[in-house]
């Protein structure tokens, strides 16, 4: 069991390791007007 666990710990944060990957290469203008737009928010985002 130990090792099942461990070898399922492991695909998952690969599995995820892979999405973040992904995401960073999709960021892209739009993120930056996004972040500008809740930047300049008034009151509580």
């Amino acid at each position: 069991m130990p090792n099942s666990l461990l070898q399922s710990a492991k695909e998952v944060i690969l599995t995820e390791a892979q999405a973040v990957t992904q995401l960073a290469n999709n960021l892209d203008q739009s993120f930056v007007e996004a972040c500008v737009l809740i930047q300049n928010c008034t009151g509580k985002v």
